[in-house]
Order: C-alpha cells, then structure tokens, then sequence
C-alpha cells in the first residue's frame, strides 16, 4: 500500500512522545527546582505553539508534558513519606483500612490482599495516612471488608533468583512499599462490610455468584462418574 493512500493517524505520534517522556522520567530523576523550572518553561511554550502551531514543537511538548506528569505524580507520595518514616527494619503496627483488592488464600490458610490503610498506630501515636499496604493475614477477608491489623510491617523482598519476576519493582510502582505481616487470625477484626470501590465489589459479587452456579453439583458428578467407572 502506498503511503499516500494510507488513513491519517494523528494520534499515533502523539502516543509514542508521550511514552518517550514517561521512560524518559523513569531514568531521570530531577529536584522539585529544575522540575518547577521545566514545567513553567513548558507551559510558555505550549502557548506559543496555540499562536503559531509546528508539528514537531507539538510532538516535544506532549512529550515533556507526560516527563514532567510521571515526576510529579511519582515523587513524595503517601506511600513514600510512610516508608521513609518506619525506615528499614521491621516495625510493630496497628493498622486500619479497607481490602481494595480480592484476597487470595494460599494452601496454607495465608490471604495476600491490598489494604487501602487509613491510619496506622505506631509507637503509641496514631497517623493517619492514604497510603496502601500489602497484607497476609491468616484471616478470611472479603473485598471491601473494613479491618483492624496487628501485625510487622515490613520491607517487600527482594527477587532471589536472576530473572525472578521483581514483586517489589512492581509493587513500588504503585506506590506500595510494605508488607504487613499478620500471623494470626485473631490478631486481625472485622470493622465492617462495604467499603471499597461500589462497582468493583457488585463486580467481584457477580463473579462469585456466577462461579457457585456454574460449579453447583458438579462435585456429585464427578463422584457419580468415578462410581460408574468401577
């Protein structure tokens, strides 16, 4: 096909410089100065090229503009400000918040779940705080459950192996820097139900129940079947 017949793609370009800025973010870090600084002298620009349009200047500043969005977005958040105040070592919390995510039972009766937190007790003083943990506990948690953790609030693991999936990197992303560790059920309480997000929970509810229809009775076939077979 010939270029000139092939259909426009205005948003093609647009896309990929807003990409290169984000990469480009994740390999430089910048003080708040020289960001402010940038991000002033972007806006300057993005209003002269509203007056006198050019395609590659469009082009760079959607691309610092995205640079400048990672960076500010990334940079002293909750999580981060948390982390830095319970340092390296493991600490002993109390923390309150509500289950974000749907918890997930190892065979050995550990459920691993996001807890969206909204204060922690630590040293005797009470902080509140919007940031998010990754918890085991040896409880039953439902999505949306409000609850109370005792437990060790610790630093997430390092990958052991070369080319282990890197859990930490990827929790660090999303502004997750600690796992609260709670080693028994009756170290955790039940608050309430119905916290969360409304549509995720109606979500997660459906595919619950659709999961009970679709396996109801399906146990006594299997034990009908190996009966037959005999």
């Amino acid at each position: 096909m010939k270029l000139a017949t092939m259909p426009r793609q205005p948003f093609v370009g647009l896309a990929a410089m807003a990409a290169v800025g984000i990469i480009f973010a994740e390999f430089f870090s910048l003080s708040s100065f020289v960001l402010t600084a940038l991000a002033i002298f972007t806006l300057v620009c993005a209003i002269a090229v509203l007056y006198w349009p050019r395609l590659v200047a469009t082009y760079v500043i959607v691309g610092a503009g995205f640079f400048l969005l990672h960076n500010f977005t990334t940079r002293d958040t909750e999580g981060q400000q948390l982390v830095a105040e319970l340092g390296n070592r493991p600490r002993v919390v109390t923390a309150t918040g509500a289950v974000i995510t749907e918890p997930k039972v190892a065979p050995n009766g550990f459920a691993t779940f996001m807890l969206k937190l909204e204060s922690i007790d630590l040293e005797g003083r009470n902080e509140r705080t919007d940031a998010v943990w990754q918890v085991r506990w040896r409880g039953a948690p439902e999505f949306g459950d409000e609850l109370k953790l005792s437990g060790t609030a610790e630093p997430i693991a390092p990958p052991r192996n070369p080319g282990e999936f890197d859990m930490r990197a990827y929790l660090a992303r999303h502004d997750i820097g600690r796992m609260l560790f709670v080693r028994y059920a009756e170290d955790g309480t039940l608050i309430g139900h119905g916290g969360g997000n409304p549509v995720l929970r109606a979500a997660q509810a459906s595919r619950t129940w659709m999961q009970n229809a679709l396996c109801r009775g399906l146990e006594r076939s299997v034990v009908i079947w190996k009966t037959r077979r005999r």
